[in-house]
């Protein structure tokens, strides 16, 4: 069998990383001796030496590091035993990785934007069968290579009597036609940015915070002078100058992140890709996706727009809230922004049409005071308590006691539409729809499923329901249904188990 080694381009980056480790030791070898007014016993009387070191130590280390990093290089290796890719790394403890052809479920191409420059790829393969962030093989190969080793990994197990290509041999692979779904706009992903859940928070907590601040300026000051009105003015339009800034960087950051975004699905089989400055290209079995995410914001839904993310093992598993997706560098979205029309035609597809349903079965027992009477009593409770002691105060800042009653409206309308979207679906798969401002819909294999429980709190004993939480197959996948009796849980558990 011929053992390859990954691509020799490689080490141009681990030999930038020894440079910069160097460089980072230089500069504390001069802050420590040359910056600092206390004398070193020793050193600051042998200056040449200091200085001799200065240069001496940092070189040394880079010498030592690149002399490592090259036979670390020379030391990984791949390899195809017939049925398992084999990766072999380590100098000092060696590690051997068998990865099963037939258990493949996502291969990922990844290009740095150092890579890009030295065309090279990264190539992760994983098997879903671990809940780890990390992949469960790696190779950094040449990016011709890349695409003819994804080739290969994906018709072994078809095909046992092919030979794994030679990383070294001039090979082109040939283009095969795209069944593209989906494909975004720049300017689209620009919306993305701005519509999204985060720039739509930070713009209301800023519109709200704005007024307080004024009506706190002009209380505090002496007299309204022209040097008071100057700052306060100055703060309004700093304030919105940053709404502004804010604005370009979500927008043009989600732009440039998901620059390219394209969804290809071809038999039973997804695959994206997207990236301006770093590339990534995933591709993926449909049956090992574990649930799905339709999401829409009070933005998204101003314009007519969804998302759609999944939950894969080994695709963003460091992220413990699915719903926060948006800001890591691999992305679970499967579609980033869309109309109504291309999310229907791509469930169709991935054969979850029930995320489009608007049937659910809601909280019936103690609905109003679990999900709006509660939670009002804990936070009406001291606010009246507050404005009662201070209440010569709250006229005097007048302004901040309307921002303070207009964030406590707010927190009505979310808790009565958090009510309003709570509710649960058992069909072929498990539906689930929750959320205020954003409504998040999710869709749950049934064979996903690892286990299910109800929990009661003190409160809810006394009211005798409790929430149901369901564990399923993703790192750390966790939902809870809120506010059902214990009746409606044994319901449901039977209705999957």
């Amino acid at each position: 069998m011929n053992k390859y080694h990954i691509t020799k381009k490689n080490y141009i980056s681990r030999i930038l990383i020894s440079f910069f480790a160097s460089v980072m030791i230089f500069f504390f070898y001069f802050a420590v001796f040359f910056l600092t007014e206390e004398d070193v016993e020793g050193f600051r009387e042998q200056p040449f030496i200091i200085e001799l070191g200065l240069f001496l130590i940092p070189l040394i280390i880079f010498i030592f590091l690149s002399i490592y990093s090259w036979f670390l290089m020379r030391k990984y290796v791949f390899y195809d035993d017939s049925k398992n890719l084999v990766i072999e790394k380590g100098i000092f403890y060696k590690t051997q990785i068998k990865i099963p052809y037939e258990k493949i479920s996502t291969i990922a191409i990844k290009r740095s934007l150092l890579d890009l420059i030295i065309t090279t790829s990264k190539v992760e393969i994983d098997t879903g069968t671990t809940a780890s962030p990390l992949p469960e093989g790696k190779l950094m190969v040449s990016k011709n290579y890349a695409l003819i080793l994804k080739d290969f990994l994906e018709n072994k197990k078809d095909n046992y009597n092919l030979d794994l290509p030679n990383p070294n041999l001039n090979s082109v692979i040939e283009e095969k036609e795209e069944n593209i779904v989906y494909q975004a706009k720049p300017s689209t992903l620009f919306k993305l940015g701005i519509l999204k859940q985060g720039f739509l928070g930070t713009a209301v907590t800023l519109l709200l915070i704005q007024p307080a601040f004024m009506n706190i300026m002009y209380y505090f000051g002496d007299e309204v002078t022209e040097e008071l009105s100057s700052i306060i003015l100055g703060s309004t339009l700093f304030s919105l100058m940053m709404l502004v800034l804010v604005a370009l960087i979500f927008g043009l950051g989600n732009m440039f992140m998901y620059y390219g975004y394209k969804l290809i699905i071809k038999d039973d089989t997804i695959e994206y890709q997207y990236g301006f400055f770093s590339k990534t290209n995933f591709k993926v079995k449909m049956d090992k996706i574990n649930a799905l995410y339709l999401k829409q914001s009070i933005g998204y839904k101003l314009f007519g727009y969804y998302s759609l993310d999944a939950s894969i093992i080994g695709i963003a598993d460091g992220v413990q809230n699915s719903n926060n997706n948006q800001n890591e560098t691999e992305s679970r979205y499967i579609l980033p922004i869309a109309k109504k029309e291309v999310v229907t035609e791509v469930l169709k597809l991935l054969n979850a049409e029930e995320l489009i349903n608007d049937e659910y079965i809601k909280p019936t027992r103690f609905r109003l005071f679990n999900f709006i009477y509660l939670p009002l009593i804990l936070i009406t409770i001291p606010l009246i308590t507050l404005l009662i002691i201070f209440f010569n105060e709250a006229l005097k800042f007048y302004i901040v006691t309307i921002t303070t009653l207009v964030a406590y409206v707010l927190l009505i309308i979310a808790l009565k539409l958090r009510l309003k979207n709570h509710g649960y679906n058992v069909g072929s798969n498990i539906l689930l729809r929750k959320g205020s401002f954003t409504v998040s819909k999710v869709l749950i294999r049934k064979q996903r499923i690892q286990n299910i429980t109800y929990l009661q709190g003190p409160i809810s004993l006394m009211l005798n329901i409790g929430n149901i939480e369901l564990r399923y197959k993703r790192l750390l996948g966790r939902v809870v249904l809120k506010g059902y009796t214990s009746d409606e849980f044994l319901k449901v558990k039977n209705d999957i188990f």
